[in-house]
């Protein structure tokens, strides 16, 4: 015996002597009968395992035999269902599945709120309907009102319309409109300052012309006077172009 077959069955003799090692070993020998009959049991199954598979197969034939006389193409299925397995295990399907199953709780919530909501609109329904009857018991025609409404919708969205409201919220006139109203706030509060109303004549008021502020103001109203008249014109000739489209039309 050469010398690594020494060592080794020193190492062996060494290992046997152990008390644990003999407990073991004890044991086992206690386990050989229940050992035999498994193997005995797993070499019965082993050899019947061919039958049975055999009999598993006959099932599945019959089984796919049948699907396929009823229209089903199984091996169709059987592709569909790898492909969504394969769809399944992505990682970032398995990413959104696990994002979906921490926020059960909220979707839960959620379709219980779903499940309230036929009542909650019956609910609304009804207090829509006891606001109706409110109304139209103190002479309100609320579905006047909404008609109303949306023709004054349809008026403020015409092109025309829009055109017009750009001009008005102009960031100059808004600024001109502001002014005016604090200039006639101040005006106003002068005039209340005094014991009398305050009134102004004809000689007063050409005298007051020498006044640069007045001057200036009057040159306001005379540009303002042409640029409406202007502006007035151009609404008239717009008018009866509408007309004469209409009566073509």
């Amino acid at each position: 015996m050469n010398t690594e077959g020494r060592r080794g069955l020193a190492l062996l003799e060494e290992r046997l002597d152990k008390p644990e090692t003999a407990e073991q070993i004890g044991r086992l020998l206690d386990r050989l009968g229940a050992i035999e009959r498994s193997l005995e049991r797993m070499e019965t199954a082993i050899s019947q395992a061919p039958a049975a598979i055999s009999m598993v197969a006959d099932v599945v034939d019959e089984a796919a035999d049948r699907a396929q006389s009823d229209g089903v193409d199984v091996d169709a299925r059987l592709r569909h269902s790898l492909q969504m397995i394969d769809k399944l295990t992505e990682p970032k399907t398995l990413d959104a599945i696990t994002g979906l199953l921490e926020r059960m709780e909220k979707i839960e919530a959620l379709t219980s709120m779903l499940d309230d909501l036929p009542g909650f609109a019956a609910m609304m329904v009804d207090a829509i309907d006891e606001i109706y009857r409110g109304a139209e018991s103190v002479g309100i025609d609320i579905d006047a009102r909404v008609r109303s409404t949306f023709a004054l919708g349809e008026k403020l969205t015409a092109p025309e319309a829009v055109e017009a409201l750009d001009e008005v919220l102009d960031p100059n006139a808004i600024g001109f409109v502001g002014m005016l109203g604090d200039t006639l706030a101040r005006c106003q509060k002068l005039c209340l300052e005094r014991p009398e109303p305050y009134s102004q004549s004809l000689f007063g008021a050409l005298k007051s012309a020498r006044d640069p502020d007045v001057r200036r103001a009057l040159g306001f109203l005379t540009m303002f006077a042409k640029q409406f008249g202007q502006g007035m014109e151009r609404r008239h000739n717009q008018l009866k172009l509408n007309a004469a489209s209409d009566h073509e039309s």
